[in-house]
């Protein structure tokens, strides 16, 4: 499942299965405005079910979609912080034992990025992290790459495929949320 966010038509980002993300509004958005917001849901589509038309021998097969539209808890959430992690790409190496976190900020960041990483559907912390970010690597103002040595992760195939799910904290120096992922 995934979902696509628009502000008066104006794509915003997209979610996918149920990883809470925090999707910023546009800054031209101003308290008492009236706006659009649009929530484009798609479904997944899941085994095939048979419909019987009459008769013994007349039936047709069609795809079955088990889940459509907005299955759980949608909240709007006024955040009034103008320092926001806005992305994160994600490249693990198998060979070098690690993942590279590229994390783009809203405005240039300083304190620590820290993170937990859980089975998928899990509770159960597999890594935590914490790094400085004057320690990460800049490749940009904005954007910062972080890499986390990870020895031990269980890898993915197709008889066991094995995800993960990552949370990130950006904290300033006094140890201050400024935003969670």
């Amino acid at each position: 499942r995934e979902a696509w966010f628009f502000v008066d038509s104006q794509y915003l980002g997209r979610q996918i299965d149920n990883h809470n993300r925090l999707i910023p509004l546009p800054a031209s958005i101003k308290p008492g405005q009236t706006i659009t917001l649009n929530v484009l849901v798609g479904a997944r589509v899941e085994g095939d079910e048979k419909v019987y038309m009459g008769g013994k021998q007349i039936y047709k097969t069609r795809k079955q979609a088990l889940l459509r539209g907005i299955t759980g808890n949608v909240w709007l959430i006024h955040q009034t912080s103008d320092a926001l992690i806005q992305s994160c790409h994600i490249t693990p190496s198998w060979r070098q034992k690690t993942l590279t976190l590229t994390v783009t900020f809203s405005k240039p960041p300083s304190g620590t990025l820290q993170g937990t990483i859980k089975a998928h559907n899990e509770s159960k912390v597999v890594k935590r992290f914490d790094m400085p970010i004057n320690e990460a690597k800049p490749i940009s103002d904005l954007v910062y790459q972080f890499v986390i040595p990870w020895a031990n992760p269980q890898g993915w195939t197709p008889d066991d495929p094995h995800l993960y799910d990552v949370a990130l904290t950006w904290r300033d120096q006094n140890a201050r949320v400024l935003d969670e992922t």
